[in-house]
């Protein structure tokens, strides 16, 4: 007998993974530094060769800075496979550097091999070195981060200072905007107070937001920090508020009758933490008569995810035509029903 087909097509994409053939690592000492006049440090390198054959390995130096970086070596031939070799980059600054702000410099390696046709760079990886030069007077740089959290708990927020400028700061505190998913605002909260800010450092400065009645859904937040009698904006934060929820978003819809088939349930969580032990349970019916049916393994779905899940539909005893599934999930002790 001919097979009767919904017909479902699947593409499927394969990438091979990129093996790099050279490494390049930095000690435990670091590469970020705060500017200071005449500053020197000396900063160790290791470079290893990551493939089975020989390779040349080429040193160099870029960035912004790079005038006040010199290496120890910048070429070294026949690198055997598994091997490798130390790196020294002595970094001198000068006196005065003009401009504020984060400076980046690249240490990179770059190899070579013998190829049919001659020899040629294969690949190339590279380090930074960051110098961060003090704004003067007073200056802050700042961040905002919010806490996804279920209704009628409490969200939490965190407003992050940087002190990047020559001057200590006395006292910080911030405000938080708070706005609904159509971006109207709702609410302002206040955080706590930071005394005596002294440079080159990080504070954290925290609020709570307590979302009894609040929807669920996606809500955002900005925060205003005052210090000193200045004021700065941070980025805008999105946060989701909700419940132990899962919903199903789509599944498969054709496949081929008097085979079985591999069924596919796309499910979404609402939920701010991980869910374990979610499965389906699917009904293939006609007419109010369940037809076949199956159940899907157990799944463990994370925080916000949308996820595929899949069961295997028996279609050996269906014909073509048209059906309805009912499909019941399981977890956290509830249970959600999709009809389609």
């Amino acid at each position: 007998m001919k097979k009767g087909i919904f017909l479902l097509f699947f593409v499927f994409l394969l990438f091979i993974p990129n093996v790099l053939s050279i490494r390049l690592y930095f000690d435990a000492s670091g590469s970020k530094f705060v500017f200071d006049s005449n500053m020197e440090k000396t900063i160790s390198y290791s470079v290893a060769n990551n493939i089975d054959q020989p390779i040349h390995v080429n040193l160099s130096v870029e960035g912004d800075l790079a005038e006040y970086v010199t290496l120890d070596k910048y070429y070294v031939k026949n690198v055997g496979p598994g091997e490798g070799f130390g790196l020294t980059a002595y970094l001198k600054l000068p006196e005065k550097i003009e401009r504020p702000g984060l400076h980046k410099i690249f240490i990179g390696a770059t190899e070579y091999r013998f190829l049919q046709e001659g020899i040629g760079a294969r690949g190339s990886i590279r380090s930074t070195i960051k110098i961060r030069v003090r704004y003067p007077g007073q200056y802050i740089e700042t961040s905002l981060s919010a806490d996804d959290a279920q209704v009628g708990k409490q969200a939490s927020f965190r407003v992050n200072i940087n002190n990047f400028g020559t001057e200590r700061i006395n006292m910080a505190m911030a405000s938080i905007d708070i706005f609904d998913p159509e971006g109207n605002k709702i609410t302002t909260i206040q955080t706590n107070k930071k005394t005596n800010l002294v440079r080159d450092n990080s504070y954290i400065l925290n609020a709570k937001l307590d979302t009894t009645g609040y929807a669920r859904g996606e809500y955002s937040a900005v925060a205003n920090v005052f210090y000193d009698g200045n004021n700065k904006t941070t980025n805008k934060a999105v946060f989701r508020i909700g419940d132990i929820n899962i919903k199903v978003v789509d599944q498969t819809r054709t496949a081929y009758a008097e085979l079985i088939n591999p069924f596919d349930i796309v499910i979404t969580s609402e939920w701010n933490n991980i869910i374990n032990d979610v499965y389906a349970e699917v009904n293939v019916m006609r007419d109010n008569l369940v037809l076949s049916s199956f159940k899907t393994p157990n799944y463990g779905i994370s925080a916000w995810e949308t996820k595929n899940i899949t069961g295997y539909l028996n279609a050996m005893a269906l014909i073509p035509g048209t059906y309805n599934t009912n499909i019941t999930l399981f977890y956290a002790g509830k249970i959600g029903r999709a009809h389609v």
